[in-house]
């Protein structure tokens, strides 16, 4: 089983070089045997723990590491031209000598799609239309692309990525849509963190399901959980819960008016009212929290009813440096050799 991570972000606003303990994470993670770190992707979003220009901070990883794959986690493709993430992708490609791996999707806030204008209405077609547009230029070293949104002609393609046929990409989401999209186009599926493994198991046999259907062998599935591993229950239960309720109730702000809200599920719909949910219950098919063996009986059950090929763990826990480093080597200690 592979596990990747999404980037802890230490920051140190009075330091020279404020993300210097980031960085020290990842290295971290890396000699810890972690697969990859994924960087998010939103623009206009202050203290929402992604970032506008994830392939520049994730550039900056790629100097500091050697070993672990580089990943977005997701990033918004509908917004951009595909000609213009296409480069930057195979440069991030060619400076990590081949560790870049790509996780997109269309992409729900309408603030953004209103700031870029480009029409949320046309999110998917536009995420198709770049996907193809990417891969065929990595495959082909050119750009060579007539459809409904952007027209390249015979241009090179500069740099070419590292990679054969270039970069992985996963397409995130749990719709139907997102779905097909993955099996039609992309190399993998990268799930959401809310869904509980019943619903995930659902999701994961429609996209493999899809792959069939389109004549195309599935590719990875990577499950996203909210994750936390503490010496006791007790613990990870006082590491969680804050930073939980804080990301739930930035998650609604900036969700609003857009119809997509964190809580749909039961156990969340409690922590956003601020109650302190029996970790156990929180750590059974919804969230990678808890003990080690705890953690070890979880993956397990996620094993053998979704069968993925990967997760990545969204540390939701303490932010401060010495928090996420104990909580990393005891993962990788006390719970990654036994699954």
């Amino acid at each position: 089983m592979r596990f990747g991570i999404t980037v802890p972000k230490v920051y140190d606003k009075g330091s020279s070089d404020p993300y210097r303990r980031t960085y020290e994470l990842c290295v971290l993670a890396e000699d810890l045997g972690f697969d990859f770190c994924s960087v998010g992707h939103h623009s206009f979003t202050p203290d929402g723990g992604t970032e506008s220009a994830p392939f520049v901070f994730l550039a900056a990883l790629a100097a500091r590491t050697s070993k672990i794959r580089l990943a977005t986690g997701i990033y918004l493709l509908p917004l951009h031209h595909p000609a213009a993430i296409g480069e930057q992708i195979a440069t991030l490609d060619v400076i990590s000598n081949g560790r870049a791996l790509v996780g997109v999707a269309a992409g729900y806030r309408d603030y953004e799609f209103n700031a870029f204008n480009v029409n949320i209405k046309e999110r998917g077609a536009r995420c198709d239309e770049a996907i193809t547009a990417i891969k065929s230029a990595f495959r082909g070293g050119r750009w060579n692309h007539q459809g409904r949104f952007w027209t390249l002609q015979d241009l090179p393609l500069q740099p070419a990525p590292i990679q054969p046929a270039g970069p992985p990409i996963w397409v995130g989401g749990s719709s139907d849509a997102a779905l097909r999209r993955a099996a039609r186009l992309a190399d993998g599926w990268m799930s959401d963190n809310m869904l509980d493994i019943d619903a995930e198991a659902e999701r994961a046999d429609f996209y493999r399901r899809t792959c069939s259907e389109a004549g195309r062998p599935a590719g990875e599935v990577c499950i996203l959980r909210t994750a936390w591993v503490s010496p006791t229950r007790q613990a990870a239960a006082e590491a969680v819960y804050p930073p939980m309720r804080e990301y739930l109730a930035h998650y609604a702000g900036a969700n609003a008016g857009s119809g997509t809200l964190p809580w749909e599920g039961p156990i969340f719909q409690r922590i956003a009212r601020g109650e302190d949910v029996p970790i156990n219950e929180f750590g059974r098919g919804q969230a990678l929290v808890g003990t080690p063996e705890d953690l070890i009986a979880e993956i397990g059950q996620w094993k053998q009813k979704v069968k993925p090929d990967s997760f990545e763990l969204m540390l939701t826990g303490p932010k401060d440096y010495d928090s996420v480093r104990n909580m990393l080597q005891l993962f990788a200690k006390e719970v990654m050799p036994f699954v």
